[in-house]
């Protein structure tokens, strides 16, 4: 999961023909050395530009190359007006760690779009292969949308050449995107015009990423907390979908219920618990005035009915005088079931309005509660505005009162904390009766279903006797068979009602488990999203930090007392105070211009050196332009060539641009193992 720059290409075509440069790197430190303006940093943005990363500079659309690729070529330091270009472009070769050469072309000026990148899976630069030699080219595009994912798109092609599975990642729309290639080259590459202002980045905020730089470091160091939190919010939405199908399922539930006027009990409102296979729900029916198992009445009735089926139909003149007493009984049981409904009505109408004031007064309640609060804050704030000397109202119970009677300022605010939890218990109070009353009044209304439709079966067992009686005698008694169709309809009805429930119970059940597997994953993720692999890289970034801190003569604090974050990733101290209390503090504008240089410096480097020695997702590939910026002491400039030298080794690449006179450098390499390219005059010389 790595790559190196093998050798970069610039060309330039002019009317008095072509110029160019061939700068081939190494594994290891590289140094490239030019003088101010002679094409030092034309060499580093021709990188970028190959790569398409010109948007990690600025989202504008122009091309960030200076006037020797775009206009003109200089021959002369005193002559700035040499041929004009006519066309231009740029060449990069990478090989990546399984061995494999790309080498990219991308047009700058002339007859190509510059949106175009061309590429060949062969060292066309470091080896001199001509492209008619090798496989075919293939053509992407960048700067478009679908850049990094579509497949014509090249950093979809750069990033998987460099091994990277870009990672999703929030918006601050609320939307996910890519972690795209230009949030993560600035830990990569360091331009020297803008890229030594932060030591983080700086990053490209029109992309629209929320908290980029964790993002990046999480990226680029493996860290599982990237992972974790991806995870969490994928269980939260899927409990979220989970919930909500619980809620559907449950709503048919209650609906199927309701429907025949019957109560159920044992189903929770969310699913927390789970639902055992051989949980039965207690349903309860309505009658004869009074709430009765499902399974036993269903029992009940299905053995009158088998009664009544083992038993012969009666003649009507069989049971004329049991007609004539069930007729009593029956207009007994029709008044009884009146007043019962008229009762229940009562009791409905009551319990609504009693809820209604209910709510009403939790509205006031909290609208005072409201109140309160705020005149508590106001005089904590030191001011009397909306306290009741001001108002000349009690804020809780609104009557007037007396300003000239009003106990001193400092026994105001206790009373307002009396009044805030008085008005606290009162509203959890009347919560719960409001619960506890919508409860009952969901009870009445199935109570009073029921009652009408006992009342209807009673107006027509009484045609029924009536019609019985005025039957022939020897016509088959109408009492016995409308009793029958009536216990086999009941049979009927209630028994789909608990095959309809049964299956709704069962969905509930397999709702819970998942709800429930769901959660156990939930849990067994680590609380603060980082593992302890986690915080192990953190450690050795730290470590590596303060190393190269005290190396480099930083000074604004201890090395040792130096810190990365957790949270952002970022460097900071714990101060401690007069008052001896500690308070963690970004290193930034404490610190010297030259301390914010080797901050950055030892910041980039240790990452580096973490993606060296653990697995990461860094491609151990590090460019600073001009690193030696706002004249950091020479001791400190040396200290860090060495250090590079050796976190570099010889199967990574570091690569220094620097304007440092021929001398200095000699001087600070001399011994070590570094490849020095040094550019005598302009960078772009004519060829051949």
């Amino acid at each position: 999961m790595t790559f190196k720059i093998n050798h970069v290409r610039l060309r330039a075509m002019t009317s008095i023909g072509m110029f160019g440069a061939d700068l081939p790197f190494k594994e290891g430190l590289n140094v490239l050395r030019a003088g101010n303006t002679k094409g030092k940093s034309t060499c580093m943005q021709a990188i970028l530009y190959g790569f398409g990363l010109e948007k990690m500079l600025s989202p504008k659309r122009e091309i960030p190359l200076p006037y020797a690729m775009l206009d003109h070529v200089n021959l002369r330091d005193d002559d700035d007006t040499g041929p004009p270009v006519v066309e231009s472009w740029v060449s990069v070769e990478i090989e990546n760690s399984s061995g494999n050469f790309l080498t990219i072309e991308r047009g700058v000026k002339g007859g190509r779009d510059f949106r175009l990148v061309s590429t060949w899976d062969a060292p066309l630069l470091s080896r001199g292969l001509a492209a008619e030699e090798v496989a075919a080219r293939s053509d992407y595009y960048v700067r478009d949308p679908g850049a990094a994912q579509a497949e014509a798109g090249f950093h979809r092609r750069l990033s998987e050449f460099i091994g990277w599975d870009l990672p999703k990642v929030p918006k601050f729309d609320g939307s996910m995107s890519l972690l795209y290639l230009e949030t993560i080259f600035p830990l990569l590459f360091v331009e020297q015009k803008v890229g030594w202002s932060t030591i983080q980045g700086p990053f490209p905020t029109f992309l629209g990423i929320r908290d980029v730089a964790r993002r990046v470091i999480e990226f680029l160091l493996n860290l599982d907390a990237q992972r974790v939190r991806v995870r969490k919010r994928e269980i939260e939405l899927k409990l979220a979908e989970v919930g909500h199908r619980w809620q559907l399922s449950r709503a048919a539930l209650e609906k199927v219920i309701k429907n025949v006027n019957a109560a159920i009990q044992g189903i929770p409102a969310d699913p927390t618990a789970k639902i055992s296979d051989n949980f039965v729900p207690l349903i309860l029916v309505f009658r004869g005035g009074a709430w009765l198992p499902l399974r036993e009445h269903l029992s009940s009735i299905r053995d009158e009915l088998a009664r009544i089926i083992d038993t012969p139909i009666r003649k009507t003149g069989e049971v004329a005088g049991e007609l004539e007493i069930s007729l009593e009984e029956t207009r007994g049981k029709i008044a009884e079931n009146n007043a019962l409904r008229e009762a229940a009505f009562e009791s409905l109408v009551n319990g609504r309005a009693e809820l209604d004031a209910i709510k009403m007064r939790l509205v006031s309640l909290r609208a005072d509660m409201r109140k309160n609060q705020d005149a508590r804050k106001l005089q904590n704030y030191g001011s009397m505005l909306g306290t009741v000397v001001e108002t000349g109202h009690c804020p809780t119970c609104h009557q007037s009162v007396d300003k000239e009677l009003l106990p001193p300022s400092s026994g105001d605010a206790m009373a307002l904390d009396e009044n805030i939890a008085f008005i606290k218990a009162q509203i959890e109070m009347l919560t719960a009766m409001e619960k506890a009353g919508e409860g009952k009044i969901d009870s009445l209304s199935r109570e009073l279903g029921a009652l009408k439709e006992d009342g209807v079966a009673l107006r027509g067992e009484l045609r029924s006797i009536r019609s019985a009686l005025s039957a022939p005698s020897s016509a088959p008694s109408e009492l016995d068979v409308r009793q029958k169709i009536e216990l086999d309809n009941e049979v009927q009805r209630l028994g789909s009602l608990e095959i309809e429930v049964s299956e709704l119970i069962e969905d509930l059940r397999n709702i819970a488990d998942e709800f429930i597997d769901l959660k156990s994953e939930l849990a067994k993720l680590p609380p603060s999203d980082m593992s302890g692999d986690d915080e192990g890289k953190i450690r050795f970034f730290e470590s590596m930090l303060r190393q190269q801190l005290a190396a480099y003569k930083f000074s604004t604090f201890a090395p040792s007392e130096v810190t990365i974050s957790r949270e952002h990733f970022r460097p900071y101290v714990v101060l401690r105070g007069e008052d001896e209390i500690e308070a963690e503090t970004e290193l930034t504008f404490q610190m010297s211009a030259s301390d914010s240089i080797r901050l950055k410096w030892a910041y980039l480097l240790s990452l580096f050196e973490v993606g060296r020695q653990m697995e990461t997702h860094h491609p151990g590939v590090l460019v600073f332009d001009e690193p030696r910026q706002q004249e950091a002491e020479k001791v400190s400039f040396a200290a860090l060539i060495k250090y590079a030298v050796k976190a570099a080794g010889s199967d990574k690449q570091i690569i220094f641009a620097t304007s440092e006179e021929r001398d200095s450098i000699d001087g600070l390499i001399g011994g070590l193992d570094v490849n020095l390219l040094d550019i005598d005059g302009f960078l772009l010389k004519k060829l051949g």
